[in-house]
Parts: C-alpha cells; sequence; structure tokens
C-alpha cells in the first residue's frame, strides 16, 4: 500500500501534513496474502485499521491481508 497511488482520500490534516487513506485489496494488489509484517511501507505511514467482512481488525504483525480487505491508513499528505 503506498500513499502515492490512486487511493480514496478520507481526511486530510493539513497542519500536520498527513491523510488518511483507504484502499480496498483485490486478487491482483501486491498486498494481498502478505502478513502485515511483510510489507514495506514508509517509515512514515501506518495501517491504522482492515475492515473484513463488515468487521474491524485492529492491525497486528502476523495479520495476513486478504482480497476484499479494506486498509485504512495514516500517511504523509502528498505534496502538489
Amino acid at each position: 500500500m503506498r500513499c502515492r497511488k490512486a487511493l480514496l482520500h478520507l481526511l486530510e490534516i493539513k497542519h500536520v501534513g498527513v491523510e488518511i487513506v483507504e484502499d480496498v485489496l483485490d486478487d491482483r494488489s501486491r498486498e494481498e496474502g502478505k502478513s502485515i509484517s511483510e510489507l514495506q511501507l514508509p517509515w512514515d505511514s501506518s495501517i491504522l485499521v482492515v475492515i473484513r467482512s463488515g468487521d474491524f481488525l485492529i492491525p497486528s504483525g502476523q495479520l495476513v491481508l486478504q482480497s476484499g480487505d479494506e486498509l485504512i491508513a495514516l500517511c504523509r499528505a502528498k505534496q502538489e
């Protein structure tokens, strides 16, 4: 999951320079089938919650991502 690709931007906190974004994984997502600890997230990003089948999961390093998972993440806002 990268903050620079086309994600759904949910909230931008301009005075801090961060945004909250959403990404929905599908079978072609490079994150599908990987655990959170295997992702190479930027140092200034964090997955806040994973929504799966209507339930929310607090992400841990062992959580394996699946197609259909909705990831809500905090990351540095893009510089326009």
